[in-house]
């Protein structure tokens, strides 16, 4: 199955602005220290000092990614090429700017995919079942850190799941937080590598706030 989501967001690297979507769909904004989707219904609290990266940035980021993940794999080049139509960056935020010299930095990612041709996904376990066909088809070594697990933020039954991977010296943790919406998978991603910064993430993930 063509889920680019899984791969890009595992490195931190967030996609650009293709995606096949109705006349509804909606990107988002960000307004002072909140950002808020009406597609989706849902509004998050950004930490004031933190950088939220422009779409040409991420289209960039993006860019780079998907060389350094696809090698000389021409099927999943060409897998990942398939796919752009399907996926969206909704928000990407890291603590530091990119490019600043510190050892890991964390960062909240927002993206959701269109599962119009996939109607037998019905909950993000079952979304992260593909997910996970899909980063073994890379040369990234992840671990599962537990079980996938059901958890409710915001009156929303959301599905975590957490993986661990060793690149360039650091072990990076991932927590994956993802529900279906409106025919859509929509994700919440952080990326940190000690305890302090995974606490920082957390109060993002909880400030999240859907409107039922």
């Amino acid at each position: 199955m063509k889920l680019k989501i899984a791969v890009i967001a595992l490195l931190s690297i967030v996609l650009g602005c293709k995606t096949n979507t109705n006349q509804y769909f909606d990107y988002g904004k960000v307004e002072g220290n909140s950002y808020s989707n009406n597609f989706f219904n849902f509004k998050v609290n950004l930490p004031s000092d933190w950088s939220v990266q422009s779409r040409e940035t991420m289209e960039k980021i993006a860019e780079e990614g998907v060389k350094m993940i696809t090698a000389d794999n021409k099927e999943l080049e060409s897998l990942m090429d398939a796919s752009t139509i399907k996926t969206a960056q909704l928000l990407g935020v890291y603590k530091h700017d990119i490019g600043e010299a510190v050892e890991f930095n964390p960062s909240f990612l927002c993206m959701s995919e269109n599962l119009s041709y996939f109607s037998g996904i019905k909950s993000g376990k079952e979304y992260y079942y593909h997910m996970l066909k899909v980063l073994d088809k890379t040369e990234l070594k992840y671990k599962l850190e537990g079980e996938t697990e059901t958890i409710e933020l915001s009156g929303e039954e959301i599905e975590k799941l957490k993986l661990s991977i060793d690149f360039l010296g650091s072990k990076i943790y991932q927590e994956y937080y993802t529900v279906i919406k409106n025919g859509f998978a929509l994700s919440f991603v952080v990326s940190y590598i000690n305890d302090e910064q995974r606490n920082e993430l957390e109060k993002i993930i909880n400030s999240v706030q859907f409107k039922n």
